[in-house]
């Protein structure tokens, strides 16, 4: 049994099934298909000798014909030059591109070209096309994973809307390949050549997110669980594989920008067995918190506040380093907000910690603050 790489997943499996066990790719069809057959060994080497014999014809033939047998010479004005005797032989009168000429190939406008479809970019991404107007780029880390972005067509130009990468890509328009580009530090140009597949057949795939307590949603933000509370993160932030991420029981999410020089995580966790907060301890809770991803934090304030049902405080900080935990986060002071709150049905204190650097023209504040507003109870858990 041949095992082969599914062409949109990267996922490995036998070359005879139907579909790919992991995305629903029509495996079988692919490699079955008359472009992807194997040619037989034979008929390489018949074809081989074939144009060894033609080139050896070929090459006595004008040596034969450029020596003592030379061909007849129709300078003079009486004669006239032959017929052409290769019927695919046409003058410049024939090529001529005017309406007139009945063989002329129509020219296909770019402008009709429907680049609507599913598309495999450089190693394992994949791009899709819509037609209800909407693009998705799926990358293998999940770094980059873009769901429900707006897409938009100009002339002979097509445009997406990226959210996590802060930009926007555009390529011309072609029926078999679309090579994208952008003015963006946070896009390489990228080249995507169509599949043999449609969007309806591609997007029925569940698309995962590294943390096990995340889950995406349609319109590209991500829903995170932490103690049956569950938090829909803003859908710039991304799931990355790092060493801050899922470490023990912290969730955490990255938002960059190589233009702006822009960096913000949100950080979720929770700490079971925990003692009750109130106003008199939340400072100690939150410095403590504070101290595990960065130093030189102050806590500027502290007040009441009301997350998933739940009565608890939230403080502003400034003046923060990150630690070993935000390398990538590393280059400038910090700024953000810490929450917490005591969970009475599981006895735990759950965290909620946001931060971005302080040199900015970039602000996610209120995106964190509308995340803690509106998160809720996990489904089935309010009776527990």
């Amino acid at each position: 049994m041949k095992i082969v790489t599914c062409p949109v997943c990267g996922y490995r499996c036998s070359k005879t099934a139907e579909k790919c066990p992991e995305c629903g790719f029509k495996i079988k069809d692919y490699f079955t298909d008359s472009r992807k057959k194997e040619l037989n060994p034979a008929v390489l080497l018949i074809a081989l000798c074939f144009f060894v014999f033609l080139a050896a014809a070929v090459f006595i033939s004008f040596f034969y014909f450029s020596g003592s047998h030379k061909v007849q010479n129709y300078a003079s004005e009486s004669a006239a030059p032959p017929q052409s005797v290769f019927p695919d032989e046409v003058s410049e009168d024939q090529n001529d591109l005017s309406e007139e000429n009945p063989l002329k190939s129509p020219t296909v406008s770019a402008a009709s070209i429907d680049v609507t479809g599913v598309y495999t970019g450089d190693d394992t991404t994949i791009l899709v096309i819509d037609s209800d107007g909407y693009a998705y780029y799926f990358y293998s880390n999940a770094e980059f994973i873009e769901l429900r972005r707006p897409w938009y067509e100009d002339e002979n130009t097509v445009y997406i809307e990226l959210a996590k990468l802060h930009c926007t890509i555009y390529a011309e328009k072609n029926s078999t390949e679309l090579i994208f580009k952008s003015d963006s530090l946070n896009w390489n140009t990228e080249q995507f050549t169509r599949l043999n597949v449609s969007p309806d057949d591609f997007l029925t795939r569940t698309t995962t997110a590294f943390d096990p307590k995340a889950v995406f949603n349609e319109d590209g933000t991500m829903t995170c669980t932490i103690d049956d509370t569950e938090y829909i993160i803003p859908d710039t932030f991304r799931d990355n594989v790092d060493e801050s991420d899922s470490r023990n029981d912290y969730s955490c999410f990255i938002d960059t920008d190589r233009d702006t020089n822009y960096g913000a995580a949100i950080l979720l966790y929770t700490e079971s067995n925990a003692s009750v907060i109130n106003s008199g301890n939340f400072a100690v809770y939150a410095d403590l918190f504070l101290k595990r991803f960065m130093s030189n934090s102050v806590l500027k304030s502290a007040e009441t506040t009301s997350i998933a049902g739940h009565q608890g405080f939230i403080g502003q900080f400034d003046s923060a380093m990150p630690n070993s935990n935000f390398n990538y986060l590393s280059d400038y002071l910090f700024s953000g907000y810490i929450a917490m709150f005591y969970n009475e049905k599981s006895g735990s204190l759950d965290y909620a910690m946001f931060m971005q650097n302080s040199h900015r023209n970039r602000d996610n504040s209120v995106p964190f603050l509308n995340m803690l507003k509106n998160a809720s109870e996990k489904e089935g858990t309010a009776d527990k």
